[in-house]
């Protein structure tokens, strides 16, 4: 009996010990701002419950490098770092779980700055090891985990030690893949993903907030729009990737032209923009013909062994002097820059005053003939036919705004900008969904009909009921409507529209993502929302037989999207030959002017 009693009172003893170590083994929303700060916090959690000097992990970073870190109870004698450094060479030179890895870094840390740990310490505990090792990368890319404790060598915990560490490992993983990701969220919801410049959403910010000090310290500054002279034929002929690689180094000689203070982005396509702080009109022009002779030295060498480069167009706004506006200063500097590429492109302009008058103006005129527009029902739908690479025929139609200008029917893109910022870009979407419903009452048709969602109207509340209103009103089948969601537009409010989206989608509506892979959340919106088609971005399909990275991007896309049961449209298709890859390659459906233009009504193929 007593030895049955003794038996279950170390069973106890045993449960509350590892119930004590699992408790600390909470992640909390604090907890993904620094893994290692919480690794630090853990290590003084766990001395609560048992004497443990260091714990150390090791992740993959590369191919063939990985990185220890060392996480210290108290501060470590310099002789006491050497000497683990060199268990942990022993350690790595002596496994079979390192075979192949070249290099690797160490990094210490220490929890409590309060005590030291010595050589006579490091004496009592360097053999008190519990290791594991991983055959292969776990999340976050963990191969590796280690406790020094006293009661390593304890016959009975050190069991609980041995079976706790791999909840340990993907506890530590885990922590570290969140925080990755997070930075990474947080870096590119204000960077552009492809040269790492400040994106539009955060200039528009910067804008704001540099007029905001202007005015409180007195000073003046300068805006600058820069545009790259002749970039697409050089996108055109050496491909996607090669204009990619061309944007990036732009980018670096860009950084390298401007002040220190300067904030530079990349508004949008081959165009940047720049705030001068502190800086008038002389000051700007000094940097503006930095960057102009510096852009006119810059070549890259291309594939064909000849040299790629440009000229730029600059537009120059001053605050107070042009502008006092955030809208209007943009406005002029941008207007200005157009007018430096019809004065024959690689030239500098800045304002006179009957440029200023000039450029309001046509902004004001914009504003009148949106208005008018509007007002008039002059919101007039045009349909691209989408075709099926099966059948051939188009069974599918993407919806296009068009607006009616002085009995002329043209492009809604130049007056987008205008009708986002006077608030009436979601009438007009409505307009057009509804006008779009009436051909479909008048031609019969009976086909699939893409519509594109306009981030800018999802705030306003009653949008979606707005648009569930007008499909019940001209009796439209769900099964006729699919939204599209550009992932080139920046979504501030992400939940927004992920709820937005899941209404619909409960409510029996289909989604596509228009755009695939031009920006960094690509995967995360086909992770997030119930995608029934992808659209690949058109800057991979038309260089899709010349590029081999543009081919090998729209084949992963394709594996993709038939592994989560997603149909594809291929967009930007120009010719016969695009189309017969697209077809070898399993394209659900083909998109682009060689299928056929847009029209104002629906084009039917038997």
């Amino acid at each position: 009996m007593a030895q049955k009693l003794k038996a279950i009172a170390v069973d106890k003893d045993l449960l509350e010990f590892e119930v004590q170590l699992l408790d600390k083994f909470i992640i909390t929303s604090e907890v993904v701002q620094d893994w290692r700060d919480f690794m630090n916090e853990l290590l003084i959690d766990i001395n609560k419950i048992m004497p443990t000097y260091t714990l150390m992990t090791i992740f993959r970073i590369g191919d063939d490098q990985f990185e220890v870190d060392i996480f210290w109870y108290g501060v470590p004698d310099a002789d006491v770092k050497v000497r683990f450094e060199e268990y942990v060479r022993e350690s790595v030179q002596s496994s079979n779980h390192f075979l192949g890895y070249t290099d690797y870094s160490v990094r210490h840390n220490v929890s409590d700055y309060n005590c030291c740990i010595t050589a006579r310490d490091y004496g009592n505990f360097a053999y008190r090891t519990k290791s594991l090792f991983l055959d292969t990368p776990k999340i976050g890319g963990i191969v590796g985990l280690s406790v020094q404790s006293e009661m390593a060598t304890d016959p009975i915990k050190h069991i609980v030690i041995d079976s706790i560490l791999t909840t340990m490992a993907n506890l530590v993983g885990s922590v570290k893949a969140i925080n990755k990701y997070t930075n990474d969220l947080e870096y590119y919801a204000a960077h552009d993903p492809l040269t790492g410049l400040f994106n539009q959403r955060v200039f528009v910010d910067f804008l704001e907030y540099e007029i905001k000090r202007a005015d409180a310290h007195g000073y003046e500054f300068a805006l600058m729009v820069i545009d790259c002279d002749n970039f697409k034929p050089i996108n055109d002929r050496y491909g996607h990737a090669f204009g990619d690689l061309y944007l990036q180094e732009f980018s670096r000689v860009l950084e390298k032209s401007k002040r220190n203070e300067d904030i530079l982005s990349r508004y949008g396509g081959d165009e940047f923009t720049l705030i001068l702080p502190e800086c008038g009109l002389e000051g700007a022009l000094a940097v503006a013909h930095n960057i102009a002779r510096s852009i006119e030295d810059f070549k890259l060498l291309t594939s064909d062994g000849s040299h790629a480069g440009v000229t730029v167009s600059i537009g120059i706004s001053i605050y107070p002097e042009h502008a006092k506006t955030q809208k209007e200063l943009f406005v002029i500097a941008d207007g200005m820059m157009y007018k430096a590429k019809e004065d024959g492109k690689n030239s500098i302009r800045v304002p006179s005053g009957d440029d200023i008058v000039s450029v309001i103006k046509e902004q004001k005129a914009k504003s009148s003939l949106l208005i008018d527009a509007v007002a008039n029902n002059r919101i007039v739908p045009y349909f691209q036919p989408i075709q099926t690479t099966i059948s051939g025929k188009n069974e599918i139609h993407e919806l296009l705004m068009r607006i009616e200008v002085d009995g002329k029917v043209v492009s809604a893109y130049e007056f987008i900008e205008v009708a986002e910022s006077m608030s009436i870009i979601n009438r007009m979407d409505l307009m057009v969904i509804e006008n779009a419903f009436v051909k479909m009452k008048e031609e019969n048709y009976q086909g699939i009909l893409f519509i594109n969602l306009s981030p800018k109207s999802l705030i306003v509340g009653n949008y979606a009921d707005s648009i569930t209103q007008l499909i019940r009103q001209y009796d439209i089948s769900k099964d006729h409507i699919v939204f599209e969601i550009t992932e080139r537009e920046t979504v501030k409010n992400f939940s927004l529209l992920e709820k937005f989206v899941m209404n619909l989608k409960i409510a029996g509506y289909k989604f596509a993502i228009d755009d695939f892979g031009s920006g960094f959340s690509s995967f995360h919106y086909i992770k997030k929302f119930p995608i029934d088609y992808l659209k690949i971005d058109g800057e991979f399909i038309m260089n899709i037989n010349k590029d081999k990275k543009d081919k090998a991007f729209v084949h992963s896309i394709l594996t993709l999207a038939k592994e989560l049961n997603v149909k594809t449209v291929a967009e930007y298709v120009e010719n016969e030959e695009i189309v017969k890859t697209l077809k070898e390659m399993g394209v659900d459906y083909l998109q682009g002017f060689h299928i056929g233009r847009p029209k104002n009504t629906f084009t039917i193929l038997e």
